[in-house]
């Protein structure tokens, strides 16, 4: 309740994921069935513990709404301790490794989305709630709606402009959505897709450089 289509979305996913594996109903399942799925998952894709811990939050808020509402009186969570992880402080993209970034760029939605997410600051989910009609070409504005449900306007410059007119050119559907999958019917963009096209572009531009 609250959350973002996205936020949703997300949470969806990993507890299907989590239900599909483990294979028991969830008042069945026990503190050691998630330890063993979470370093199963993790040998499997790769993830860093950052990620893993997000998938153990996301569990554990499950649980505690299943004892909240009645539907089951434990949580196997609560003896999962937390996952360590170090916190990286972030840094600012240089005017450099934007040009980088640029280069790696392989259509022009790749280079749309990335332009965009520099020229407005916008998060990605904002991005992909993004619609055609939030964008005032005249003056150059988009209209941003994200987190928290709060409503601002972010400012497109002349390379943003230039690279959304490029990529809607490439466009044969009619969705509203300003950033779409690749794939018929061309549903809207999530967040783990718009993630794993910069993550790609990222690692290019890091063998380039």
């Amino acid at each position: 309740e609250g959350f973002s289509e996205g936020t949703l979305y997300n949470y969806t996913r990993c507890l299907k994921n989590f239900f599909l594996t483990v294979q028991k109903a969830p008042e069945e399942v026990t503190p050691n069935d998630v330890r063993l799925y979470l370093y199963q998952y993790k040998q499997a894709r790769q993830i860093s513990d950052r990620s893993l811990d997000k998938i153990r939050v996301t569990l554990s808020g499950f649980y505690s709404w299943m004892v909240a509402e009645g539907y089951t009186e434990r949580n196997p969570l609560l003896t999962v301790n937390r996952i360590k992880f170090e916190k990286k402080p972030r840094t600012a993209c240089s005017q450099m490794d934007l040009e980088y970034l640029r280069m790696a760029c392989k259509t022009t939605k790749q280079k749309a989305i990335i332009e965009v997410l520099y020229s407005t600051g916008c998060r990605v989910g904002e991005l992909v709630n993004l619609k055609k009609n939030d964008i005032d070409w005249k003056e150059g504005t988009i209209h941003l709606f994200g987190k928290g449900k709060k409503h601002r306007t972010g400012y497109l410059n002349a390379k943003a402009e230039i690279a959304l007119k490029e990529y809607l050119k490439t466009r044969d559907d009619d969705k509203e959505w300003l950033f779409v999958s690749d794939r018929r019917p061309h549903n809207q963009m999530h967040n783990c897709g718009v993630h794993k096209i910069i993550r790609e572009i990222a690692e290019r531009a890091g063998k380039s450089n």
